[in-house]
C-alpha cells in the first residue's frame, strides 16, 4: 500500500477560526479522551503547520471549538457525564494551549518535545481505549466493540479529514513499521492494539494481512 505523504501543496496559507477550531475538536476525538496523547497532537500541529496560523483568528476560534467540541459531546452522549461549563473550560484551554504552543518561544519547546512522542501517545491512547470497549447493552452501544485509530487511519490510510492528521497518522505509521519507537513497550502495545482490531473487524482483515505481512506487526494478525 502506497503511503501518501504531506505535500507542501496540500498546507493552507492560512488558518481560519473556523480551521482552528476543527483541529481542536479532532484532537479530541483523535486522542480518545487521553489528555496526554492530546497535548502531542497540538504540539505536533503547532510544530509543523506553525506558519499556517494567525494570532487574530484565535478569539473566534475559541467559541467555534466551544460549540463545535459541545455539539460532538452531545450527539455522542457523553455530555451526561461532563457538565457543559466542563466542556466549554476544556475546549478553551486546548485553543488557548495550541496558540501557546505556535506564538510563545517559552511554549514552543514544549511543543517540539510532544510532537516527538506523538507516536508513543497514539499507542498509548489506542491501548488504554481497549479495556473501555462497550458492549451491545449499554446505551448507546456503539456501532462497532473496538476499533483502533492506529490501525484505521495509520495502517489502512482510511481519510481523517484534515491534511494535519494525515501527516500525523503517515508519521506514526512509518515509526512503528520502521523500528523506530521511543518506549521498550510500544511495540507489546502496538501489537495488542492490532490484534484486538483484527478480532472484532473482520472487515479489515485482508487489508491488514496484506499491509503487515512482513512487518514487525506481522505476529499480531496470525
Amino acid at each position: 500500500m502506497r503511503r501518501v505523504e504531506l505535500g507542501i501543496s496540500q498546507r493552507p496559507e492560512r488558518y481560519e477560526a473556523h480551521d482552528i477550531a476543527s483541529l481542536v475538536v479532532n484532537s479530541f476525538r483523535f486522542s480518545r479522551g487521553n489528555a496526554v496523547c492530546q497535548d502531542a497532537i497540538l504540539g505536533y500541529i503547532a510544530t509543523s503547520f506553525g506558519s499556517c496560523f494567525v494570532l487574530e483568528t484565535f478569539p473566534d476560534a475559541v467559541s467555534q471549538a466551544q460549540r463545535k467540541v459541545l455539539s460532538t459531546y452531545n450527539r455522542l452522549h457523553i455530555s451526561k457525564n461532563a457538565s457543559e461549563s466542563l466542556v466549554r473550560s476544556e475546549a478553551e484551554d486546548y485553543t488557548e494551549m495550541l496558540k501557546g504552543f505556535v506564538f510563545y518561544p517559552d511554549k514552543k519547546m514544549r511543543a517540539s518535545l510532544l510532537a516527538e512522542g506523538i507516536t508513543s501517545q497514539l499507542i498509548d491512547s489506542d491501548y488504554k481505549w481497549l479495556p473501555r470497549t462497550r458492549h451491545a447493552e449499554e446505551k448507546p452501544p456503539l456501532p462497532r466493540p473496538y476499533n483502533s485509530n492506529l490501525v484505521t487511519y495509520g495502517f489502512l490510510d482510511k481519510s481523517t479529514g484534515r491534511p494535519e492528521f494525515r501527516a500525523i497518522f503517515d508519521f506514526a505509521t512509518r515509526s512503528i513499521l520502521g523500528g523506530q519507537l521511543p518506549k521498550s513497550d510500544d511495540l507489546d502495545w502496538a501489537e495488542n492494539v492490532v490484534a484486538e482490531h483484527y478480532k472484532y473487524q473482520p472487515i479489515d482483515r485482508v487489508a491488514l494481512q496484506a499491509r503487515l505481512t512482513d512487518t514487525v506487526l506481522e505476529s499480531a494478525i496470525n
